[in-house]
């Protein structure tokens, strides 16, 4: 027999279907099914969206919208799809060690300001 606590489920709304479960930590987790929308939320201290899935026709979406996120791989962190984009709306930092770009098609580097290359030996071409 588990001895783990029951954390009680509550019908919300028996029109639409939506299910809250209260945690110990103060957060809820809630199912809400609004006709064609599916969706997982978990809902923080103050009543905002920590984080979201939406289940769409295409497959989950992801929302995740905090102040910080933190995604950390002991080995590896891969991100893979046929569009990758990363924007940062302020500022965009790649740091570690080797850092490679590859690309299998023309490749394009655009800037308002000044582009500054620095290093020991900048090979071009």
């Amino acid at each position: 027999m588990s001895r783990e606590p029951k954390i009680p489920v509550t019908v919300v709304d028996a029109s639409t279907t939506n299910l809250h479960c209260d945690l110990p930590s103060g957060r809820q987790v809630a199912i809400r099914v609004d006709g064609e929308r599916e969706q997982l939320v978990l809902v923080g201290l103050d009543g905002s969206v920590e984080l979201q899935v939406v289940l769409t026709s295409d497959g989950p979406v992801l929302r995740m919208p905090t102040v910080r996120i933190a995604l950390d791989g002991a080995e590896e962190l891969s991100l893979e799809a046929r569009r990758l984009r990363l924007r940062g709306t302020e500022e965009i930092t790649v740091a570690g060690g080797e850092v490679h770009l590859e690309s299998r098609a023309d490749t394009r580097m655009k800037a308002d300001g000044e582009v500054h290359v620095e290093g020991t030996m900048v090979y071009l071409n």
